[in-house]
């Protein structure tokens, strides 16, 4: 390609970041500021991306305050959940609360679980009860969430919500999927495992 434009650049970002190339992709984003290109909001969603994934804490907060006095860029739904999944996996999950509440649009179900997913990796019960029946408020048959909730009050032991969480599960007709899994052994283990029992 002879001259790359603001969306070449982009793409290339993009494509990096969402294929585990969070370096690469950062430093196609410095080559392409120094090119004269000007980010558009969708090399800016790549950067962010690739902050979250690689974590770069400080590198991905400093690109999301300074957008738009940087580039000129209001940040969309998509740069703030990038923004808070890069908190939450960073334990920042009292920054990554308040981010949320900054959306003047609100935050959506994809929003909530990415604080939520965090929340569990670094055990914020609070947090995650709170973030759980947000969703549950936006989607209220989530059979997942419904799950998550009830093993973290069990977790904590709160049972008198564990017992109305089910009942209101059971009152919804919601229903879980019984899961099951199986195991190939070869008939020579088979023997040796029933020959030992015996």
């Amino acid at each position: 390609m002879e001259k790359k434009d603001v969306i070449s650049w982009s793409t290339m970002i993009l494509g990096l970041a969402q294929n585990g190339f969070s370096r690469e992709a950062l430093k196609l984003f410095e080559k392409m500021k120094l090119s004269g290109v000007r980010p558009n909001h969708i090399s800016i969603l790549g950067v962010l991306f690739s902050c979250s994934h690689a974590g770069l804490l400080e590198d991905g907060w400093y690109y999301f305050r300074s957008m738009r006095e940087l580039f000129g860029i209001a940040p969309h739904r998509e740069h703030y959940g990038c923004t808070i999944d890069l908190l939450s996996r960073a334990g920042k999950l009292d920054d990554a609360f308040k981010l949320i509440h900054e959306l003047e649009s609100g935050p959506d179900s994809v929003i909530w679980r990415a604080l939520l997913g965090a929340c569990r990796i670094h055990r914020n019960a609070d947090i995650t009860i709170y973030a759980a029946k947000e969703i549950l408020k936006l989607e209220p048959d989530d059979v997942g969430t419904h799950i998550l909730l009830s093993n973290v009050y069990a977790n904590t032991q709160r049972w008198n919500e564990v017992m109305h969480l089910r009942e209101a599960v059971r009152d919804r007709g919601i229903k879980t999927e019984v899961m099951h899994s199986a195991m190939l052994v070869p008939p020579l283990a088979t023997k040796e495992l029933t020959g030992a029992v015996s």
